[in-house]
């Protein structure tokens, strides 16, 4: 039951970022949020009634490093918030933006992934919520296709002034890495599966595939191919050869057929972006102007050497650079110092150090879902060297959940998780995974 609860969360979620639909009720409050706090007050209330008898109290908690250096940051946070409000009070900093944002881009981040690893009990509810998820967003990504190509005015899509994808859910560069995250689990669930649900991933991958195209997002596109290349050096192990070849071809396929669908239209967008930016003279040119606004991040800095410590103060680089830090970690050391951005990249490497160290005890096929996660998981990290994700980080946290609960060394014995295991190993297992 609990699992329908939690892809209830995600389909409200996805209704409101893709097809744009105003759910707000008040100030910092919305229906999906409202939702959020249902399912978590909901599972809470569970565990409490159960206690030692199944519930997620009563359970062995695998994951107990990640959820304290979560709630960690979240109250380094919220201590510099009111330290920024009563000291230091940089222009337009108050306590309610402070608040607000903090719940926006910290706290749902951890209830997010907290209900989904408390809510689903194994790898057979963890199947069911990672297919139900990716069809919620194929559909939501076709529906800003239709409206792009103006099948039918939706007013979902909002091309910017260069002509790339925008939307409700984000900027172009938020867009494309959200695509190059869902890409590879995808692309394995196309390779693994067979018949009608083949026919439904290829759908999936071909409006995966468009969306990342029309964003025209080279940050996206770094991530990927970065997170791919660490996690086949991290992996190397459980992947064989022949099955990378397989999937390399079928992405290219797959691009091909992308192109030909986009580059009558977009041919010039696509080539500024990827050969002829590429080709500047200026690394500002290049990164896109990144390189002055890091460099005048980090400069703010060294005027007060103390920040470098302990940061100026929850979400203040906007407020006191004018414009976005257009990278993640950068943000994070500005806003909350050395401290904040080592627990970020704690609570990073943990995901990754969770599912890589389960990758010899999984049956093939979750074996290769979560190498592809993986590789999705680190383009994420990679790609945002390069830019800030908002709303975005509600769906990764959403897989990554999913994932590590399939991940977990507990499982709940489920008759119909028993006898897919029990097919699976009566099978001859080939060298790799992948």
């Amino acid at each position: 039951m609990k699992k329908w609860g939690v892809l209830v969360v995600f389909a409200v979620l996805a209704l409101s970022d893709f097809a744009g639909v105003d759910l707000s009720l008040a100030t910092g409050l919305s229906a999906k949020n409202a939702v959020l706090y249902l399912m978590v007050a909901w599972l809470t209330l569970d565990a409490a009634l159960q206690g030692r008898g199944g519930g997620f109290l009563g359970r062995r908690r695998d994951f107990l490093p990640l959820h304290f250096a979560f709630v960690l940051f979240i109250l380094i946070a919220a201590l510099s918030i009111v330290v920024t409000v009563t000291l230091t009070r940089p222009q337009g900093y108050t306590a309610l933006y402070g608040v607000v944002t903090l719940k926006a881009s910290a706290i749902d981040h951890y209830l997010m992934l907290f209900v989904f690893l408390a809510a689903l009990r194994d790898r057979h509810d963890a199947m069911q919520v990672v297919k139900g998820m990716l069809v919620i967003v194929t559909i939501g990504c076709a529906l800003s296709l239709v409206d792009l190509f103006k099948v039918v005015d939706l007013g979902i899509a909002k091309p910017r002034e260069d002509g790339r994808l925008q939307g409700p859910l984000g900027t172009s560069n938020e867009y494309g890495t959200l695509m190059a995250f869902y890409l590879p689990v995808l692309l394995v669930l196309l390779y693994r599966t067979r018949g009608t649900e083949r026919l439904l991933w290829t759908i999936a991958m071909l409006v995966n595939v468009l969306i990342l195209i029309l964003v025209a997002s080279r940050g996206a596109i770094v991530g990927l191919v970065g997170g791919v290349l660490a996690v086949g050096l991290l992996a190397r192990r459980h992947i064989s050869a022949r099955g990378v070849l397989q999937m390399a071809a079928a992405m290219a396929v797959f691009a091909t057929i992308g192109l030909a669908f986009v580059v009558n239209e977009y041919g010039d967008l696509l080539y500024s972006r990827f050969i002829g930016d590429s080709t500047a003279i200026t690394a500002s040119d290049r990164s896109s102007g990144r390189t002055e606004i890091w460099a005048q991040g980090l400069a703010t800095m060294a005027d007060a050497p103390l920040s470098m410590i302990v940061g100026f103060g929850w979400k203040t680089f906007v407020l006191m650079n004018s414009i976005a830090s257009h990278n993640e970690y950068l943000e994070f050391f500005f806003n909350l110092g050395l401290v904040g951005l080592s627990l970020a990249i704690i609570i990073y490497a943990y995901v990754v150090y969770q599912v890589a160290s389960s990758l010899d005890r999984l049956p093939p096929d979750w074996k290769a879902l979560q190498i592809a996660f993986l590789c999705g998981f680190v383009g994420v990290l990679v790609a945002n060297i390069f830019g800030n994700l908002g709303a975005c980080w509600l769906y990764i946290w959403a897989l990554t959940g999913s994932m590590m609960r399939a991940s977990a060394r507990e499982q709940v014995a489920l008759a119909a998780e028993v006898r897919t295991d029990l097919a699976v190993a009566s099978r001859p297992v080939p060298r790799g995974s992948l």
